[in-house]
């Protein structure tokens, strides 16, 4: 199994995807080679997003308000 078939294996599991993680895969996606299933685990985590069955970090951390 790769890389970002391990991520994303991790992340569906345990139903949350790091800011870490997200970074890393960000990276893995940029950076190096990966065959059809690290991009068919790429979409099954896409849309386990999509449906809500993998909540992001990201999208969980409170925004700033910056005043002017």
């Amino acid at each position: 199994m790769g890389l970002i078939q391990n991520l994303v294996h991790d992340a569906i599991a345990t139903g949350y995807l790091s800011c870490e993680d997200e970074n890393h895969l960000r990276h893995l996606l940029q950076a190096t080679k990966y065959g059809r299933d690290d991009i068919q685990a790429f979409v099954r985590l896409q849309q386990a997003i999509m449906v809500q069955d993998v909540r992001q970090q990201s999208r969980l951390l409170p925004v700033k308000s910056v005043s002017l």
